[in-house]
């Protein structure tokens, strides 16, 4: 039981992959009956001595009495295989002053959070494609077609290749000009490990003969890339309207 400092609350993610940064939160509250110098500290206890700490760029505070200081702190999640537990270990002191009068921190409390070690986010874009109308067709990309003012949709076929993750498709389409014609909102969707999914987008009307483009991400749900596609979406073809000359008819006579 803590004296002065008392960790109230320790936050990690319940898990996190190999290489990311993890945000640690440490609640102390100060329930002597003054203001005291708080110090929080921690390490991380995963099997390898001495213990890696944690850094808390901001590592202590005056704290008035019956008062709650949260400290944040990070670290880097060591490079272990999946399953891989890793126990954060966070540390309370406060400040003091000895019989001979030295000041000096002293150790007061101490709380534990897990988190494990979970295989990165992957995955694929495994299709794409454009439906124009008034045809219909599923056409491979890049596509010909005719700039006859129709619309067309952007198709998408991608895959989660590894942990259950929210994950949707960002798709923005421009024209022959270079303008922003398209960027439809991200359909965010639950997906378990190795599960493909389909969506077509609404974009536009083909209104300009030229080379569109298009740029495809396959995103979590926090913004991890895990594909992409940049390229020629479709070659618009303007339709030719026959131009007249005027011209007379010469009369004649009959011999």
């Amino acid at each position: 039981m803590a004296q002065y400092a008392d960790i109230v609350e320790i936050t990690v993610p319940a898990e996190a992959e190999a290489g990311q940064t993890v945000n640690v939160k440490v609640k102390i509250k100060n329930i002597a009956s003054a203001t005291m110098g708080i110090m929080v500290g921690g390490a991380l206890d995963y099997g390898i001595t001495p213990w890696p700490g944690i850094e808390f760029p901001t590592d202590w505070d005056n704290v008035a009495a019956g008062a709650t200081k949260t400290f944040y702190g990070h670290f880097t999640m060591p490079y272990y295989p999946p399953g891989k537990i890793i126990t954060v270990h966070a540390y309370s002191y406060w400040y003091g002053v000895d019989p001979y009068g030295y000041g000096a921190w002293y150790f007061d409390d101490e709380a534990t959070e897990d988190v494990e070690t979970v295989a990165p986010a992957e995955g694929a874009i495994t299709g794409k494609w454009i439906n124009k109308a008034p045809e219909g067709n599923r056409l491979t990309i890049p596509a010909s077609v005719a700039a006859d003012n129709n619309t067309f949709e952007v198709g998408v076929k991608y895959k989660n290749l590894g942990k259950a993750v929210t994950a949707g498709c960002e798709v923005k389409v421009w024209d022959p000009d270079g303008i922003l014609r398209a960027s439809p909102a991200i359909d965010w969707t639950g997906m378990s490990p190795n599960e493909e999914l389909s969506k077509e987008y609404n974009i536009c009307k083909v209104d300009k003969g030229g080379t569109w483009t298009v740029a495809i991400r396959f995103l979590t749900s926090d913004y991890v890339e895990l594909d992409h596609f940049e390229g020629s979406l479709l070659y618009a073809q303007e339709e030719l309207v026959p131009e007249f000359s005027q011209f007379a008819v010469a009369s004649f006579s009959k011999v």
